[in-house]
């Protein structure tokens, strides 16, 4: 697989920019409106690095409750990068 050529016009690339820049603020956002403990597992998980057990442990919750977290984390970023509201 090969890079993309670089686009000739200069103002491609600041749009793609702004664009990942916005992207990156809605993610943001959801992140700061998730939920409780949904946010802080997904927090545990991805920024601490622990493992889903550990959290469980920590929050005492089941490792599935954990993981049921952590996909619903994912599913709320996800819109939030797409720029879709929250379906719930």
């Amino acid at each position: 697989m090969t890079a993309p050529e670089p686009s000739p016009y200069p103002w491609a690339r600041v749009s793609a920019w702004w664009a990942t820049r916005r992207r990156l603020a809605r993610m943001a956002t959801a992140l700061d409106a998730m939920p409780e403990p949904t946010r802080t597992v997904f927090v545990m998980r991805l920024f601490d690095g622990l493992p889903c057990a550990r959290i469980a442990g920590k929050l005492d919750l089941a490792p599935r409750e954990v993981e049921a977290h952590i996909a619903a984390a994912i599913m709320l970023l996800a819109n939030a990068a797409r720029g879709q509201a929250d379906t719930g």
